[in-house]
């Protein structure tokens, strides 16, 4: 009894690889994006509050150079 011992993959095993590979990355590149878009938001939100922090200590301020004008 002569039994071939496997040397290589077959077609169907790599068909199954490449399905797995192309279903995890379909799976994990959406998500990459957010991770930077999620921190330019964060970013942006720290500006604008930072912005508006300013903006609401030059108003009072002003409203308190001006009262003590009168």
């Amino acid at each position: 009894m002569n039994i071939r011992s496997p040397r290589g993959f077959t077609l169907i095993e790599l068909v199954v690889v490449v399905l797995i590979l192309s279903v995890s990355f379909a799976l994990v590149l959406p998500k990459l994006p957010n991770v930077t878009g999620s921190e330019k938001r964060t970013e942006l939100r720290r500006i604008a509050l930072g912005a508006q922090s300013l903006h609401e200590h030059a108003a009072f301020k002003k409203k308190a150079l001006l009262s003590s004008m009168t």
